[in-house]
C-alpha cells in the first residue's frame, strides 16, 4: 500500500480532525498488532473505523469475513478499490457511524469474533462501553487508543486514573497492553502516543452482579462527582436514604470513601446488596 500521505493526496483528501483521523505510515505496525492479538484463523473480525486500510488488509489474513465500519464517506471507494486489486474476498466495507450501528447483526455464530480498531480519541470510551452490551458474543476487542485513556482502562484502585471505564472493564474482562506507538508513527501526528490494548471478556467473575444494568448505574453515580464521598454520590439514586448506612456497613465500605478508592468486587457487593434488599432507587 501507498503511504497514507499520498493516498489522501491522489485523491485531493485532508485527514478529518472531527473524526479523529491518524492514520498508521506504516502497514507492518498492523500487522503486528494482528499477530500480537493471537485472533484465531477462520473468525469473524469487525474493524471500527476501517480508514485507508492498512489494520483491514492485516486482519482479512485470519478472518473468514472482515466488517470494516468507515464512517468517512469519501474513503469507501478508495478502500474497495485497493480491496479489487488485491483481489480480497472477505472484506466488506460498511459505510456508518460505529455508534449507530447493530454489531450484534454482524457477529458470527459458530465461530469467534473479534473487534479491533485504531478509535477516533473522541469518542473511544463511548466505543467501548458500547462493546461490552455484546461480551457474551465477543472473543476480545483490539484497540487502539489514546495513551492517557488506555491508562486509566489499566489503572487500579486508589490512582489518580482510577474512574468509571477501569470498574467497568475491569469487571467484565481481562486487559492486556499490546504494544505502545509513538505519535511521529501517525498521518497525521497527533498531540499524543498511543497504546495497543487486548480486552478478553470473561466468562467467570470473582464476584457475580445480580444485575448488571444496577451496577452500571452504581458506577456511574459514584463517578459523577469524584470530590463527593461514595454516600454522598449513591445518595442520589436511592429514594430511602437512611438505608445506606446498613449497605456500607454489609459490604465493609466505609461511607466517607472517595469512588476512586473503592475496588471493583466492593461495587459488586453494592449492587447485590441493593438487590437482596429491594432497595428502591429514585426516579430518573
Amino acid at each position: 500500500m501507498k503511504a497514507p500521505f499520498n493516498i489522501l493526496k491522489e485523491h485531493g483528501y485532508f485527514a478529518k480532525k472531527e473524526l479523529g483521523q491518524n492514520f498508521l505510515i506504516d502497514p507492518s505496525s498492523s500487522e503486528m498488532i494482528i499477530r500480537k492479538a493471537c485472533i484465531k484463523q477462520g473468525s469473524r473480525i469487525i474493524e471500527i473505523g476501517s480508514g485507508l486500510g492498512s489494520m483491514t488488509f492485516a486482519a482479512s489474513k485470519k478472518a473468514d469475513m472482515v466488517y470494516g465500519i468507515e464512517k468517512d464517506k469519501r474513503l469507501i471507494p478508495v478502500l474497495e478499490k485497493e480491496i479489487e486489486a488485491q483481489n480480497i474476498k472477505n472484506i466488506k466495507i460498511i459505510q456508518n457511524d460505529i455508534l449507530k450501528t447493530d454489531i450484534k447483526k454482524l457477529l458470527a455464530v459458530g465461530k469467534e469474533n473479534y473487534i479491533i480498531g485504531n478509535l477516533p480519541y473522541n469518542i473511544s470510551s463511548q466505543i467501548i462501553f458500547k462493546t461490552v452490551q455484546y461480551k457474551k458474543q465477543i472473543k476480545k476487542c483490539v484497540f487502539m487508543l489514546q495513551k492517557e485513556l488506555a491508562e486509566r482502562i489499566i489503572s487500579k484502585k486508589g490512582s489518580k486514573n482510577y474512574g468509571r471505564i477501569s470498574v467497568v472493564l475491569n469487571y467484565h474482562a481481562q486487559i492486556k497492553k499490546l504494544a505502545s506507538f509513538a505519535s511521529h508513527l501517525f498521518y497525521p501526528k497527533p498531540k499524543v502516543d498511543s497504546v495497543v490494548i487486548e480486552i478478553t471478556f470473561k466468562n467467570h467473575y470473582n464476584i457475580k452482579a445480580k444485575d448488571e444494568a444496577l451496577f452500571h448505574e452504581i458506577v456511574k453515580a459514584s463517578f459523577g462527582q469524584r470530590r463527593k464521598t461514595i454516600k454522598n454520590s449513591i445518595g442520589k439514586i436511592v429514594q430511602d436514604k437512611s438505608a445506606l448506612e446498613d449497605i456500607f456497613k454489609q459490604a465493609d465500605i466505609k461511607p466517607d470513601s472517595r469512588a476512586e478508592n473503592i475496588s471493583t468486587d466492593s461495587y459488586v457487593k453494592i449492587t447485590n446488596i441493593f438487590c437482596d434488599k429491594g432497595i428502591q432507587k429514585t426516579k430518573s
